[in-house]
């Protein structure tokens, strides 16, 4: 019985430490799926629009961080570091338009501003490989699109 304990214990501790440094996880870390699991989880959590926006720009500033290391360091995430980007800021607009949350266009707006500086300028300068290349295209022009979208908000 005691060893049964132990288990779960150390099972309990575990998923705590994991969860607990599952920011930090890049994409390549095979701890990444626990790092979306747990925001998952956390977004569940969030009961009223603007907790929900509240978070989405936080996970817009995570998107932003996978995109920019695999920009650099890890080329073969690109597209998907990519596609998540854009699948959350889709989702983002979306809830500030549904929920008429006017107060949260503009920050949204400055940030996709800044993250497609720095994606334009991964574009141009780093040794991105092949369609890699195209794929920052994408969220760049998601960028775009999802702005333009954003603005109709009044």
């Amino acid at each position: 019985m005691k060893s049964i304990i132990g288990v779960i214990l150390a099972g309990v501790l575990f998923f705590g430490i994991i969860f607990y440094l599952s920011p930090r996880f890049m994409p390549e870390s095979p701890f990444y799926n626990f790092k979306r699991i747990a925001e998952k989880g956390t977004m569940v959590t969030k009961r009223t629009p603007e907790a929900k926006a509240d978070y989405y720009l936080y996970l817009l500033d995570q998107r932003y961080k996978e995109l920019d290391w695999v920009s650099k360091y890890k080329y073969e995430y690109v597209l998907s570091s990519s596609l998540r980007y854009s699948t959350t800021a889709g989702e983002a607009v979306q809830l500030i338009k549904t929920n008429n949350l006017v107060e949260y266009k503009q920050p949204i707006l400055d940030r996709f501003s800044k993250h497609k500086k720095k994606y334009e300028y991964h574009e141009k300068t780093v040794g991105v490989v092949g369609g890699q290349r195209g794929f920052l295209r994408d969220a760049i022009n998601y960028i775009d699109l999802y702005s333009e979208d954003l603005k109709t908000v009044n």
